[in-house]
Protein backbone atom coordinates (compact mmCIF):
# COMPACT_ATOMS: atom_id res chain seq x y z
CA UNK A 1 0.00 0.00 0.00
CA UNK A 2 2.87 2.37 0.52
CA UNK A 3 4.01 2.64 -2.76
CA UNK A 4 0.24 3.33 -3.87
CA UNK A 5 0.80 7.17 -3.39
CA UNK A 6 3.42 7.85 -6.10
CA UNK A 7 1.27 6.40 -8.22
CA UNK A 8 -0.84 9.13 -8.30
CA UNK A 9 -4.53 9.40 -9.02
CA UNK A 10 -4.85 8.96 -13.04
CA UNK A 11 -6.40 5.83 -13.80
CA UNK A 12 -4.40 5.20 -16.79
CA UNK A 13 -1.52 5.98 -15.05
CA UNK A 14 -1.81 3.69 -11.98
CA UNK A 15 -3.64 0.70 -13.51
CA UNK A 16 -0.80 -1.55 -14.42
CA UNK A 17 1.84 -0.72 -11.59
CA UNK A 18 -1.29 -1.77 -9.06
CA UNK A 19 -2.50 -5.05 -10.81
CA UNK A 20 1.58 -5.70 -10.40
CA UNK A 21 1.76 -5.14 -6.99
CA UNK A 22 -1.09 -7.04 -6.02
CA UNK A 23 -0.50 -9.48 -8.48
CA UNK A 24 2.35 -10.72 -6.67
CA UNK A 25 0.68 -10.47 -2.99
CA UNK A 26 -1.79 -13.07 -4.17
CA UNK A 27 0.09 -15.43 -5.94
CA UNK A 28 2.45 -16.21 -2.94
CA UNK A 29 1.74 -19.38 -2.42
CA UNK A 30 0.11 -18.89 0.97
CA UNK A 31 -2.60 -16.37 -0.18
CA UNK A 32 -3.07 -18.44 -3.36
CA UNK A 33 -3.74 -21.49 -1.54
CA UNK A 34 -6.06 -19.75 0.77
CA UNK A 35 -8.10 -18.54 -2.10
CA UNK A 36 -8.80 -21.20 -3.91
CA UNK A 37 -9.87 -23.39 -0.98
CA UNK A 38 -12.99 -21.92 -0.89
CA UNK A 39 -15.90 -23.95 -1.96
CA UNK A 40 -17.03 -22.55 -5.17
CA UNK A 41 -20.13 -23.26 -7.44
CA UNK A 42 -21.34 -22.01 -10.76
CA UNK A 43 -24.67 -21.12 -12.12
CA UNK A 44 -26.54 -19.19 -15.05
CA UNK A 45 -28.89 -16.24 -14.37
CA UNK A 46 -29.39 -15.64 -18.46
CA UNK A 47 -29.39 -16.98 -21.77
CA UNK A 48 -25.81 -14.69 -22.49
CA UNK A 49 -22.55 -16.58 -21.31
CA UNK A 50 -21.74 -13.38 -19.27
CA UNK A 51 -25.30 -13.83 -17.24
CA UNK A 52 -23.27 -16.61 -14.42
CA UNK A 53 -23.11 -16.41 -11.25
CA UNK A 54 -20.31 -17.42 -9.00
CA UNK A 55 -21.50 -18.31 -5.58
CA UNK A 56 -18.92 -19.03 -2.80
CA UNK A 57 -20.37 -20.98 0.18
CA UNK A 58 -18.73 -20.99 3.74
CA UNK A 59 -19.34 -24.05 6.59
CA UNK A 60 -17.90 -23.14 9.95
CA UNK A 61 -17.10 -19.53 10.58
CA UNK A 62 -19.80 -18.14 12.88
CA UNK A 63 -22.69 -16.44 11.29
CA UNK A 64 -22.69 -12.27 11.22
CA UNK A 65 -25.12 -10.70 13.39
CA UNK A 66 -26.59 -13.36 15.29
CA UNK A 67 -28.71 -14.57 12.30
CA UNK A 68 -29.81 -17.82 11.41
CA UNK A 69 -28.66 -18.42 8.30
CA UNK A 70 -25.83 -16.54 6.32
CA UNK A 71 -26.27 -13.05 4.95
CA UNK A 72 -25.05 -12.50 1.30
CA UNK A 73 -23.17 -10.13 -0.26
CA UNK A 74 -23.51 -9.97 -4.01
CA UNK A 75 -20.20 -8.05 -5.33
CA UNK A 76 -20.89 -6.48 -8.72
CA UNK A 77 -16.87 -5.89 -10.01
CA UNK A 78 -15.69 -3.07 -12.27
CA UNK A 79 -13.95 -2.97 -15.60
CA UNK A 80 -14.96 0.33 -17.17
CA UNK A 81 -18.04 -0.85 -19.37
CA UNK A 82 -15.10 -3.36 -21.44
CA UNK A 83 -13.68 -5.81 -19.15
CA UNK A 84 -14.33 -7.47 -16.47
CA UNK A 85 -15.36 -11.12 -15.23
CA UNK A 86 -15.02 -13.58 -12.58
CA UNK A 87 -11.20 -13.74 -13.28
CA UNK A 88 -9.45 -11.39 -14.97
CA UNK A 89 -6.29 -11.48 -17.04
CA UNK A 90 -4.18 -8.36 -15.22
CA UNK A 91 -3.66 -10.44 -12.17
CA UNK A 92 -2.26 -14.24 -12.96
CA UNK A 93 -2.92 -17.51 -11.31
CA UNK A 94 -7.12 -16.80 -12.14
CA UNK A 95 -7.33 -15.23 -8.10
CA UNK A 96 -9.34 -12.72 -9.40
CA UNK A 97 -11.83 -11.76 -8.07
CA UNK A 98 -11.93 -15.07 -6.25
CA UNK A 99 -10.32 -13.43 -3.65
CA UNK A 100 -13.35 -11.25 -2.55
CA UNK A 101 -15.03 -14.34 -2.61
CA UNK A 102 -12.93 -16.07 -0.09
CA UNK A 103 -12.71 -12.61 1.95
CA UNK A 104 -16.20 -12.21 2.84
CA UNK A 105 -16.75 -15.98 3.04
CA UNK A 106 -14.00 -17.18 4.97
CA UNK A 107 -12.85 -14.21 6.92
CA UNK A 108 -16.35 -13.04 7.62
CA UNK A 109 -18.63 -15.82 7.24
CA UNK A 110 -21.16 -14.35 3.95
CA UNK A 111 -21.97 -16.50 1.20
CA UNK A 112 -20.77 -14.55 -1.89
CA UNK A 113 -22.41 -14.18 -5.28
CA UNK A 114 -20.50 -12.47 -7.95
CA UNK A 115 -22.64 -12.46 -11.40
CA UNK A 116 -20.97 -11.24 -14.47
CA UNK A 117 -23.36 -8.79 -16.76
CA UNK A 118 -22.80 -7.75 -20.46
CA UNK A 119 -19.72 -5.62 -22.11
CA UNK A 120 -19.59 -3.19 -24.65
CA UNK A 121 -18.36 -5.93 -26.61
CA UNK A 122 -21.34 -8.21 -26.07
CA UNK A 123 -22.78 -5.20 -27.21
CA UNK A 124 -24.01 -3.58 -23.98
CA UNK A 125 -26.34 -1.00 -24.16
CA UNK A 126 -28.15 1.31 -21.65
CA UNK A 127 -30.28 -0.03 -19.65
CA UNK A 128 -28.19 -3.32 -20.23
CA UNK A 129 -26.34 -3.42 -17.16
CA UNK A 130 -29.25 -2.65 -14.75
CA UNK A 131 -31.03 -5.21 -16.50
CA UNK A 132 -28.31 -7.98 -15.52
CA UNK A 133 -28.60 -6.61 -12.09
CA UNK A 134 -31.88 -7.41 -12.37
CA UNK A 135 -31.37 -10.44 -13.63
CA UNK A 136 -29.19 -11.87 -11.28
CA UNK A 137 -30.84 -10.41 -8.00
CA UNK A 138 -33.97 -12.06 -9.79
CA UNK A 139 -31.92 -15.07 -9.56
CA UNK A 140 -31.08 -14.61 -6.24
CA UNK A 141 -34.52 -14.63 -5.32
CA UNK A 142 -35.64 -17.70 -6.93
CA UNK A 143 -32.85 -19.70 -5.30
CA UNK A 144 -33.31 -18.26 -1.54
CA UNK A 145 -37.11 -17.75 -2.26
CA UNK A 146 -37.53 -20.37 0.95
CA UNK A 147 -34.90 -18.76 3.28
CA UNK A 148 -34.90 -16.00 5.19
CA UNK A 149 -31.42 -13.80 3.94
CA UNK A 150 -30.32 -10.61 4.81
CA UNK A 151 -28.68 -9.52 1.14
CA UNK A 152 -25.93 -6.75 0.54
CA UNK A 153 -24.98 -5.21 -2.80
CA UNK A 154 -21.79 -4.17 -3.09
CA UNK A 155 -21.37 -2.49 -6.81
CA UNK A 156 -17.15 -0.82 -7.33
CA UNK A 157 -16.68 1.39 -10.12
CA UNK A 158 -18.58 0.37 -13.13
CA UNK A 159 -20.24 -2.38 -11.45
CA UNK A 160 -21.17 0.12 -9.26
CA UNK A 161 -22.60 2.36 -12.11
CA UNK A 162 -25.08 -0.20 -12.73
CA UNK A 163 -25.80 -1.34 -9.41
CA UNK A 164 -26.82 2.64 -8.57
CA UNK A 165 -28.71 3.09 -12.62
CA UNK A 166 -30.89 -0.41 -11.34
CA UNK A 167 -31.48 1.34 -7.96
CA UNK A 168 -32.78 4.34 -9.17
CA UNK A 169 -34.24 3.23 -12.66
CA UNK A 170 -37.86 2.45 -10.97
CA UNK A 171 -39.41 3.72 -14.57
CA UNK A 172 -37.40 0.91 -16.46
CA UNK A 173 -38.08 -1.61 -14.01
CA UNK A 174 -41.07 -2.18 -13.10
CA UNK A 175 -40.83 -5.32 -11.03
CA UNK A 176 -37.68 -4.40 -8.57
CA UNK A 177 -40.25 -2.84 -6.34
CA UNK A 178 -41.12 -6.58 -5.24
CA UNK A 179 -37.55 -8.11 -5.76
CA UNK A 180 -35.84 -8.89 -2.20
CA UNK A 181 -38.96 -7.44 -0.49
CA UNK A 182 -41.11 -11.43 -0.22
CA UNK A 183 -41.55 -12.37 3.53
CA UNK A 184 -39.50 -15.38 4.20
CA UNK A 185 -37.24 -15.16 1.26
CA UNK A 186 -33.93 -12.74 1.19
CA UNK A 187 -34.33 -9.41 2.00
CA UNK A 188 -31.93 -6.64 0.47
CA UNK A 189 -30.20 -4.59 3.28
CA UNK A 190 -27.76 -2.36 2.63
CA UNK A 191 -25.82 -1.13 -1.52
CA UNK A 192 -22.56 -0.13 -0.81
CA UNK A 193 -20.92 1.87 -3.56
CA UNK A 194 -17.39 1.70 -3.73
CA UNK A 195 -15.32 3.94 -6.12
CA UNK A 196 -18.49 4.19 -8.03
CA UNK A 197 -18.77 7.49 -11.04
CA UNK A 198 -22.14 8.67 -10.50
CA UNK A 199 -21.36 11.64 -12.48
CA UNK A 200 -19.22 11.60 -16.04
CA UNK A 201 -17.25 13.85 -18.07
CA UNK A 202 -18.64 13.33 -21.37
CA UNK A 203 -15.18 14.67 -22.75
CA UNK A 204 -13.03 13.09 -20.53
CA UNK A 205 -10.92 9.53 -21.69
CA UNK A 206 -13.91 7.52 -21.75
CA UNK A 207 -16.14 9.52 -24.06
CA UNK A 208 -15.91 6.97 -26.61
CA UNK A 209 -17.00 4.10 -24.30
CA UNK A 210 -19.75 6.68 -22.83
CA UNK A 211 -21.23 7.26 -26.12
CA UNK A 212 -21.39 3.75 -27.25
CA UNK A 213 -23.06 2.36 -23.94
CA UNK A 214 -25.45 5.73 -23.58
CA UNK A 215 -25.98 7.21 -27.08
CA UNK A 216 -24.01 9.82 -26.87
CA UNK A 217 -24.05 13.55 -25.07
CA UNK A 218 -27.12 14.44 -24.53
CA UNK A 219 -27.87 11.15 -23.20
CA UNK A 220 -25.32 10.93 -20.95
CA UNK A 221 -26.38 13.98 -19.04
CA UNK A 222 -29.86 12.49 -18.73
CA UNK A 223 -28.80 8.95 -17.85
CA UNK A 224 -25.73 8.79 -15.47
CA UNK A 225 -26.95 7.78 -11.76
CA UNK A 226 -27.30 11.12 -9.68
CA UNK A 227 -28.96 12.90 -13.24
CA UNK A 228 -31.10 9.67 -13.41
CA UNK A 229 -32.00 9.44 -9.70
CA UNK A 230 -33.15 13.21 -9.56
CA UNK A 231 -35.49 12.75 -12.59
CA UNK A 232 -36.79 9.13 -10.72
CA UNK A 233 -37.47 10.91 -8.00
CA UNK A 234 -38.76 13.95 -9.13
CA UNK A 235 -41.66 11.58 -10.72
CA UNK A 236 -42.22 9.22 -7.68
CA UNK A 237 -41.31 11.40 -4.66
CA UNK A 238 -40.75 10.28 -1.87
CA UNK A 239 -41.14 6.32 -2.65
CA UNK A 240 -38.01 6.08 -4.50
CA UNK A 241 -35.46 7.09 -1.43
CA UNK A 242 -37.61 6.51 1.74
CA UNK A 243 -38.34 3.12 0.71
CA UNK A 244 -34.82 2.25 -0.24
CA UNK A 245 -32.66 1.00 1.75
CA UNK A 246 -29.31 2.78 3.78
CA UNK A 247 -26.61 3.65 1.47
CA UNK A 248 -22.90 3.59 1.91
CA UNK A 249 -20.79 5.53 -0.35
CA UNK A 250 -16.67 4.30 0.09
CA UNK A 251 -14.28 5.96 -1.74
CA UNK A 252 -10.48 6.07 -2.01
CA UNK A 253 -7.43 8.54 -1.22
CA UNK A 254 -6.20 8.37 -4.35
CA UNK A 255 -9.38 7.86 -6.36
CA UNK A 256 -9.54 10.78 -9.22
CA UNK A 257 -10.87 13.59 -7.91
CA UNK A 258 -14.04 13.61 -10.07
CA UNK A 259 -15.59 10.30 -8.91
CA UNK A 260 -14.57 11.54 -5.25
CA UNK A 261 -16.93 15.34 -6.21
CA UNK A 262 -19.35 12.74 -7.80
CA UNK A 263 -19.65 10.99 -5.06
CA UNK A 264 -20.22 13.38 -2.06
CA UNK A 265 -22.92 14.88 -4.53
CA UNK A 266 -24.88 11.56 -4.88
CA UNK A 267 -24.74 11.56 -1.15
CA UNK A 268 -26.29 15.23 -0.82
CA UNK A 269 -28.92 14.73 -3.62
CA UNK A 270 -29.72 11.33 -1.62
CA UNK A 271 -29.96 12.83 1.47
CA UNK A 272 -32.00 16.02 0.31
CA UNK A 273 -34.13 13.66 -0.70
CA UNK A 274 -34.82 11.94 2.48
CA UNK A 275 -32.80 8.81 1.92
CA UNK A 276 -30.43 7.14 4.33
CA UNK A 277 -26.44 7.90 3.56
CA UNK A 278 -23.35 7.49 4.63
CA UNK A 279 -19.46 8.79 3.29
CA UNK A 280 -16.14 7.47 4.56
CA UNK A 281 -12.83 7.54 2.59
CA UNK A 282 -10.21 4.59 2.16
CA UNK A 283 -6.64 6.65 3.26
CA UNK A 284 -3.99 4.82 1.55
CA UNK A 285 -5.95 3.26 -1.21
CA UNK A 286 -6.29 3.73 -4.79
CA UNK A 287 -8.88 3.07 -7.59
CA UNK A 288 -7.69 0.02 -8.21
CA UNK A 289 -6.65 -1.26 -4.65
CA UNK A 290 -9.59 -2.04 -2.73
CA UNK A 291 -10.88 -5.43 -4.03
CA UNK A 292 -7.26 -6.68 -4.81
CA UNK A 293 -6.19 -6.12 -1.27
CA UNK A 294 -8.53 -8.65 -0.52
CA UNK A 295 -6.95 -12.20 0.09
CA UNK A 296 -3.66 -11.18 0.22
CA UNK A 297 -3.33 -12.11 4.21
CA UNK A 298 -2.06 -8.64 5.23
CA UNK A 299 -3.63 -7.16 7.97
CA UNK A 300 -2.83 -3.42 6.68
CA UNK A 301 -4.28 -4.52 3.10
CA UNK A 302 -7.25 -5.62 3.97
CA UNK A 303 -8.78 -3.14 6.85
CA UNK A 304 -10.95 -1.67 4.13
CA UNK A 305 -12.61 -5.02 3.84
CA UNK A 306 -12.90 -6.00 7.62
CA UNK A 307 -14.45 -1.99 8.47
CA UNK A 308 -17.58 -3.12 5.90
CA UNK A 309 -17.84 -6.55 7.78
CA UNK A 310 -18.21 -3.95 10.90
CA UNK A 311 -20.75 -1.77 8.90
CA UNK A 312 -22.65 -4.46 7.79
CA UNK A 313 -22.62 -5.73 11.36
CA UNK A 314 -24.23 -3.02 12.33
CA UNK A 315 -26.79 -2.90 9.91
CA UNK A 316 -27.82 -6.22 10.88
CA UNK A 317 -27.29 -5.89 14.69
CA UNK A 318 -29.86 -3.02 14.03
CA UNK A 319 -32.29 -4.94 12.46
CA UNK A 320 -32.54 -7.54 15.47
CA UNK A 321 -32.84 -4.50 17.92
Amino acid sequence: MEHLAALGRNIPAMAKPTFQIYGELLNRPESAAAIRSVQLTSHSYGEHEKQNIDLYHRSSVPIPGGKELRPILVFYFGGGFVSGGSTISEIPGGLVYGNVGYFFAEKLGYEVVIPGYRLLGDGAKFPSGAEDVQGALEWLQQHYHTESRDVFILGNSAGGVHVASWLVGGCYFPKKDNLLRQPGGPTLSSIIFLGTPFQWDTQGPLKDILDTYYGGEDEIAKLEPTALMRRTVTRLRPKVVTENENILIVISQFDPEPIETAGRNFLKAWSEEGGKASLITLDGYNHFSPPLALGTGICKEEEWGVNIGHWMMNQLQNEII
